[in-house]
């Protein structure tokens, strides 16, 4: 079966094939200036984009899914802010093997 999604629906980007989200995270006060602070933020960011990204998929579909279950997630981009946040936006593949519709028991997500 095919999961077909509003074309505008939040997130999906069909031109690019994936899930899309961002999000900002922030070093621990003392490690804004360290490797570690750098990794936490970046870390805080992603896990709230993946958050996100469950969100857009329950505005789509019922199926419950969980930030640590969504499949092959990577980081596209992570950039410093000028007040000290990390910025991260992620990519899940929407289809083919191992992808967001696999994940969800679908053929394909298709745009409507």
């Amino acid at each position: 079966s095919t999961l077909v999604v509003p074309g505008d629906a939040a997130g999906f980007d069909f031109e690019r094939g994936l899930l899309t989200a961002s999000a900002t995270g922030r070093p621990p006060v003392g490690e804004e200036l360290t490797a570690r602070g750098k990794l936490l933020a970046i870390r805080a960011a992603t896990v709230q984009a993946l958050a996100l990204a469950v969100a857009y998929v329950g505005n789509v579909t019922s199926d419950k899914v969980k930030p640590d279950q969504l499949p092959g997630y990577r980081v596209l981009t992570h950039e410093p802010l000028d007040d000290g946040r990390w910025f991260v936006e992620i990519g899940i593949p929407l289809n083919g093997p191992g992808g967001l519709a696999d994940f969800l028991g679908y053929t394909e997500i298709r745009r409507r």
